[in-house]
């Protein structure tokens, strides 16, 4: 079963890196605030670099819209759920 759960996280979490162009550090960041399923986006201010949480590589904020396929599949939910820091 943790094989399974494991192998639908990764999938989650390269299907937002893809369709959301995150970098891996910017997508472990993410918290629930980040996400509006309303509005189909995330915003991306934080990233994790050496177990810390700062700022992005470019130390700027930025609004990422959702690809139909992120919102359809809950990916970033199910993402933020699973890897947030907060």
């Amino acid at each position: 079963m943790a094989e399974a759960r494991g192998s639908r996280l990764e999938a989650t979490l390269f299907l937002v890196l893809a369709d959301a162009g995150l970098r891996l550090g910017e997508a472990f960041a993410l918290c629930w605030d980040d996400v509006s399923l309303v509005d189909r986006t995330l915003r991306v201010e934080r990233a994790v670099s050496a177990g810390h949480v700062k700022l992005t590589k470019t130390d700027d904020s930025r609004i990422v819209d959702l690809t139909a396929r992120l919102v359809a599949v809950d990916a970033v939910v199910a993402l933020t759920a699973a890897v947030s820091f907060q």
